[in-house]
C-alpha cells in the first residue's frame, strides 16, 4: 500500500516484538485506505507472504440495507470470536463502518473486547470516532490515517492509471484531496466531465435575474444527488479557478485547467466580492446537507442565493 507508513511501521515493529495488543480502530476517511492497512496487518499477523482471503481473516460490515449494525449482527461476530482458529492459531475480526455499531451492540460488545479469546485481535474501521463509545475507545488502540501527502498522491494515480495525461493527474489529485478512493472514484465515474460541464454553466446563468433558474437543473441535481459532496467540491474549484485567473491571470495554477475557456469567461462576468460570497453560500449548503436535508432543494435554495449576491 501507498501512504500512512508511519502507521503501518509501528503495527509491524508491534507484531515482530510480540507487543502487538488485541483490539485496533482505524478512523480515516473512507477511501483513505483503512481496509487496506487493516488486511496487510491482519497477513503479517498470521504469517501470510501477502495479504488475500483467509479463513482465519474474517470480514464484517453493515448488511444491505441495513443503516446500522445491531445487537444480533454483534452477538454473531462475538460466536466467531469463541471459535479456533481452521488453520494456524491466530484470528483476526475485521468489522468495517464501526461507527454505526448501535450503543446497545457496543455495549454487548463491549466484554469482548475488553477480554477476547486468546490470539483473536479485532480491528474496527470507522470514518468517526463520535459514534464510538468512549468505553470502547479506551480499550483499544486508536489509528488516524490522514490525507495522502502529494508525492503519495502522485505514486498511488501513477502506478493504478499509468495512462493518465498530466491534466486528468492534476484533476485527479484536486478532487481526491489525498484520498485514494475519493480519486479513484472520480477517475472511474464516467459521468464527472459532464457534471464539471454542467457547473460552470449553472454558475454563469446565476448572473441572470430569473427565479426559474434553479428549477430548470432540478433534473440534475436530483440525478446527481448522491454524489452532493463531489458536486460542491467541484463548484468551489470552478469558483476558486475563477478568482485565482482574476487576481493572477496565471492559467498554470488553474486546477480545471481543460476549463479555461470557461474560467476566463466567468472572470469577466463576476467581481471578486461576489465570487467569496458564492464561495460562502456553496460551504453554508454543505453544512445544511449534514442534517440529512432534501439535497434537492438545498441546490435549489443554494442557487438562488447565488443568484441574489
Amino acid at each position: 500500500m501507498i501512504g500512512h507508513e508511519k502507521i503501518k511501521n509501528n503495527l509491524i515493529e508491534a507484531i515482530e516484538n510480540n507487543k502487538f495488543t488485541h483490539a485496533h480502530i482505524f478512523v480515516g476517511e473512507k477511501g483513505i485506505g483503512k481496509s487496506i492497512l487493516a488486511d496487510e496487518i491482519s497477513a503479517r499477523l498470521l504469517n501470510l507472504n501477502h495479504p488475500r482471503d483467509h479463513v482465519d481473516i474474517i470480514h464484517w460490515t453493515l448488511d444491505k440495507g441495513k443503516s446500522s449494525i445491531g445487537v444480533n449482527t454483534i452477538r454473531t461476530i462475538i460466536e466467531e470470536c469463541n471459535k479456533k482458529p481452521f488453520e494456524g492459531d491466530r484470528k483476526v475480526i475485521i468489522i468495517d463502518s464501526g461507527d454505526k455499531i448501535t450503543f446497545q451492540a457496543q455495549n454487548a460488545f463491549l466484554k469482548t473486547i475488553e477480554e477476547p479469546p486468546a490470539n483473536v485481535y479485532i480491528f474496527i474501521l470507522c470514518e468517526e470516532l463520535d459514534g464510538i463509545l468512549d468505553t470502547i475507545k479506551s480499550r483499544c488502540c486508536i489509528h488516524k490515517l490522514r490525507p495522502l501527502a502529494d508525492k503519495e498522491m502522485n505514486d498511488f494515480m501513477t502506478s493504478k492509471f499509468p495512462d493518465l495525461s498530466e491534466e486528468e493527474l492534476k484533476l485527479a489529485k484536486a478532487f481526491g484531496k489525498g484520498v485514494p478512493g475519493q480519486a479513484e472514484k472520480l477517475i472511474k465515474n464516467k459521468d464527472f466531465e459532464l457534471i464539471r460541464s454542467t457547473i460552470c454553466e449553472l454558475i454563469k446563468r446565476t448572473k441572470e435575474i430569473d427565479s426559474e433558474i434553479s428549477l430548470r437543473y432540478e433534473s440534475f441535481f436530483s440525478t446527481y444527488g448522491s454524489m452532493e459532496d463531489d458536486i460542491l467540491d467541484i463548484i468551489i474549484t470552478v469558483i476558486r479557478d475563477v478568482i485565482i485567473y482574476k487576481e493572477i491571470g496565471d492559467e498554470d495554477l488553474l486546477i480545471n485547467s481543460d476549463k479555461t475557456s470557461e474560467i476566463k469567461d466567468l472572470a469577466n462576468i463576476f467581481s471578486s466580492s461576489k465570487l467569496n460570497d458564492m464561495i460562502r453560500i456553496v460551504e453554508e449548503t454543505r453544512n445544511t446537507l449534514k442534517n440529512n436535508v432534501n439535497s434537492s432543494l438545498a441546490f435549489i435554495t443554494m442557487v438562488l442565493r447565488m443568484q441574489e449576491v
